[in-house]
């Protein structure tokens, strides 16, 4: 049996049309990436300070530093589809907002609330977390909003999201146990952010139509479909190839010089999927994006396993 997503309205699931609209806002599947970016950074920090153990006794800590987290990217969420509502009219028109099943104003007040509870959850934790997540918050918010709205920005855009999901990201996981104090965190988030600076640039490929009536300048648009694929690519190899000089130079564990054998990877993708920009059903993105979205995954476990191993 095939299994049908958010482009099908969660078929299997069996709520109201109202109710999956907005379970269709918050986008489950986006929530992946945030749960294991703040488990493999929380554990990767305790291994920087070889106290693993601590995960043992602190977990209920992990549970809530992580919930937060997520509700921050539920607001998130919510937020860039009523800023993208024109845009949606196009490109996703099976959307909540596009549908007439939730506003835009009920898309932005639950957008709200979800960012209140997460600021005052981050309060709770630790001054660094909360620094952090407030820097991703800000970030999402000058991403999509007006007048601002660094979508439309070329280059701008992509740096925007490479800090709020990557460079940020990673330093607000890191602060879950301990506070960011050296320049190895600092060294790891910018890798992870120059991956996802690139890396968003696979979301593009789908939304070009709307994007162009929209006025929104970003890469694949501004570029052309290849040009914009060959950048995307080329970005996300730079973290791999700087890593083994960062480890000779001791900014980073030795025990990372391992993880550039994952380039593969990615050229393996890119050789297979490269043409393929059609939205994933269940996803609501393109395979490119899936896979890179994966390999984001295991980028985080190998940086974790090197520093538990010491």
């Amino acid at each position: 049996m095939k299994v049908e997503g958010i482009k099908k309205s969660y078929p299997l699931i069996p709520l109201s049309k109202r109710v999956k609209g907005i379970i269709q806002l918050i986008r489950p599947f986006t929530l992946i990436p945030v749960i294991f970016g703040s488990i493999f950074g929380a554990i990767m920090c305790l291994g920087y300070h070889n106290n693993i153990g601590r995960i043992f006794t602190d977990y209920p800590l992990l549970i809530h530093a992580t919930a937060t987290l997520i509700l921050l990217q539920c607001g998130s969420n919510m937020l860039n589809q009523s800023c993208d509502a024109q845009e949606d009219k196009i490109n996703k028109t099976y959307r909540p907002i596009p549908q007439g099943i939730v506003s835009v104003d009920e898309s932005r007040t639950f957008a709200v609330l979800f960012f209140v509870i997460a600021l005052f959850r981050a309060a709770t934790i630790n001054l660094y977390f909360g620094f952090f997540l407030f820097l991703i918050m800000i970030a999402t918010i000058m991403y999509s909003m007006s007048p601002i709205r660094l979508k439309k920005r070329l280059w701008l855009s992509n740096i925007d999201v490479g800090l709020g999901r990557g460079f940020f990201a990673i330093l607000c996981a890191w602060s879950i146990f301990y506070p960011p104090k050296t320049i190895t965190p600092f060294v790891i988030a910018t890798l992870f952010g120059i991956f996802v600076t690139f890396q968003i640039i696979q979301k593009d490929f789908s939304d070009i139509e709307g994007d162009k009536k929209a006025g929104n300048k970003n890469i694949v648009i501004y570029y052309g479909v290849k040009k914009a694929q060959f950048i995307s690519i080329a970005g996300m190899l730079v973290p791999f190839f700087l890593i083994p000089a960062l480890a000779t130079i001791g900014v980073l564990s030795m025990n990372t010089i391992w993880i550039s054998a994952l380039f593969i990877v990615p050229v393996a993708l890119i050789m297979y999927y490269h043409k393929d920009i059609k939205l994933d059903t269940l996803t609501e993105n393109t395979p490119m994006w899936k896979w890179t979205t994966l390999l984001l995954a295991m980028l985080q476990i190998a940086f974790c396993i090197s520093y538990v191993m010491g």
